[in-house]
């Protein structure tokens, strides 16, 4: 029973501090992304529609691939040895990458607010770049695909390659869907014009 107790609080204590510090310090780095946008929004407000091509989400959702499989791994161990810290190390980045355009978003909505459709593009949009790179971990369960030399033992050339084509995949997805969110934008037909 105690050796269950030390599991679970191993588990939490690697788990939510560094996301807690990922939490305070990617919020912050949001916030003050998402004020310099405020500032150029207010001198341009025109330019809010095209600001949507940006394909933040395909480095956002492909990073920790990288990070978690290719680099961090090697480059912790490395460093930290194996262990708790490697641990540490490995979810604080992975949620850092995750917290600052998720904070400047939310900042970002609250003071320029964007219609329902938009948002509900956005969310797809979110879903299906990450869809592209969660489909690397289907290689785990025996699915064949560009996932394979992230978990086979063919070294880090083939990791590589397999993750910039993911990448590109996700890039190309996330530059596409941007182009359709901006032309949503102010479409007088699904019931909302600024």
């Amino acid at each position: 029973m105690a050796e269950m107790e030390n599991v679970i609080g191993d588990y939490l204590f690697l788990s939510l501090i560094p996301t807690i510090a990922a939490i305070i310090i990617g919020g912050s780095v949001g916030f003050a992304y998402a004020v310099l946008i405020q500032r150029l929004l207010a001198r341009a407000p025109s330019i809010q529609r095209w600001i949507t091509i940006i394909p933040w989400r395909a480095p956002v959702f492909s990073l920790p691939l990288l990070l978690l499989v290719t680099m961090i791994i090697p480059l912790v161990v490395f460093d930290f040895g194996l262990g708790i810290e490697s641990g540490i190390a490995g979810v604080g980045a992975t949620s850092l990458l995750f917290a600052v355009p998720l904070s400047a978003s939310v900042f970002l909505g609250q003071w320029s607010p964007r219609p329902l459709h938009i948002k509900l593009w956005a969310a797809a949009r979110s879903l299906l770049v990450a869809s592209l790179v969660l489909g690397v971990f289907t290689a785990r369960v025996g699915a064949s695909g560009v996932g394979q030399p992230f978990f086979a033992a063919t070294g880090f050339d083939a990791a590589y390659q397999s993750f910039w084509q993911v990448f590109r995949l996700a890039l190309a997805c996330d530059l596409v869907l941007g182009m359709g969110e901006a032309v949503l934008w102010n479409q007088p037909w699904l019931g909302y014009k600024r």
